[in-house]
């Protein structure tokens, strides 16, 4: 399952895991509302005496024990309890709602699920390396930049799904210093042919190559619920300035997401062009940088996530990712997903009886100016 367990608790082999820790922040406002209570307490404890004062006055007149001071202190350490117990209670019901708000779980089972289709995302690194022109041609040109080499393979897989429109699902993530989502799954495919008709490098202003954004921003277009077969293929060159891709591969493993890697330009190198709108301009009065096709990098993390690399540069490039992907009948297969219960209405629960408990024990307790 995706998302965050921690922190966790351990009692008797049995594990208590919280899916949303970062409500837990929300503790911090129990400061605030202790100290409001310690207040409170000091500046209206002494008109307790104001309260008991008629009581024993009564009782002295109507009973023969005249212990005033012992009844005095019985009474207000009665009520001291009761309104201390009160506060303790309220205390505890808003931390049992945080708890309950941190979605806690515990227990591990596997659950048998059906999955069928496909769904796949599309990922494109939009660097400035990929405005190398050094890629294998596209529509008869004599060489193509690498973005350009990889929207046309792109295209080419989106059209070897034609006859399975109702059975596969694409979308699109695009990256540079940071990875988005910018088309969510759907089986609309001619949004995504517009989007990739338009892609370049200058519609993102950030800088630099973080492949592990990317990649975790086309993992969040899969919906756990939904069972399909769960495929992102990123287009890369495999530079990547910052990040930690091996992270991102494991979150996906857990995810049950495999990973394709397509290769982009050649691990010759070229200059890296300094205006993009003109990737013939390698210099622009610069000491151009160069850009190489790192394929080892590609390679492994395609092993990693059980997928495959396949050289961009290839015109069957698109036939052997879309042979890996299989979809129809051949692609619903029986898998198991780990699925953890939910325990938050126990907390709301308790939380509920700490609320009645404290407003039992306020009950008749009126310490006013």
């Amino acid at each position: 399952m995706r998302g965050s367990f921690i922190p966790q608790f351990f009692s008797g082999g049995i594990s208590l895991i919280f899916e949303r820790a970062k409500m837990f922040s929300l503790l911090f406002l129990l400061l605030p509302l202790i100290l409001l209570m310690v207040i409170q307490y000091v500046r209206r404890f002494p008109l307790i005496k104001q309260l008991i004062t008629p009581l024993i006055v009564q009782q002295e007149n109507t009973s023969k024990n005249k212990s005033t001071v012992w009844k005095r202190s019985s009474l207000q350490t009665e009520i001291k309890v009761r309104y201390i117990g009160a506060c303790l209670f309220f205390v505890i019901f808003f931390a049992l709602c945080v708890f309950a708000l941190a979605d806690p779980r515990s227990g591990v089972r596997l659950v048998q699920e059906l999955r069928r289709g496909v769904d796949v995302v599309l990922a494109f690194d939009i660097s400035r390396s990929m405005n190398v022109r050094d890629a294998s041609p596209v529509d008869d040109v004599i060489s193509s930049t690498r973005l350009e080499r990889s929207i046309y393979t792109a295209k080419s897989i989106i059209s070897n799904y034609d006859n399975y429109r109702n059975e596969v699902r694409f979308g699109v993530a695009i990256g540079k210093g940071n990875g988005i989502l910018a088309i969510p799954l759907t089986d609309d495919t001619e949004a995504v042919l517009t989007l990739l008709d338009s892609l370049e490098s200058r519609i993102m202003t950030s800088t630099g190559t973080n492949l592990e954004s990317l990649v975790d921003a086309a993992s969040t277009a899969f919906i756990d619920s939904f069972p399909s077969g769960r495929y992102v293929i990123l287009f890369s060159d495999g530079e990547a300035l910052t990040g930690a891709l091996a992270a991102a591969l494991d979150r996906l493993n857990r995810s049950n997401i495999q990973l394709y890697t397509v290769g982009a330009g050649s691990i010759y190198g070229a200059p890296v062009p300094e205006n993009p709108a003109n990737p013939s301009d390698a210099r622009g009065g610069k000491k151009a940088a160069m850009s190489y096709l790192h394929t080892g990098i590609l390679e492994t993390a395609a092993e990693r996530s059980g997928g495959i690399y396949v050289d961009g540069n290839r015109n069957e490039a698109s036939a052997a990712l879309c042979s890996q992907i299989k979809v129809g009948q051949d692609a619903a297969s029986w898998t198991y997903r780990e699925v953890t219960g939910s325990l938050w209405h126990i907390f709301v629960f308790a939380a509920i009886a700490s609320l009645a408990i404290s407003a039992a024990m306020r009950k008749n307790l009126r310490i006013s100016r």
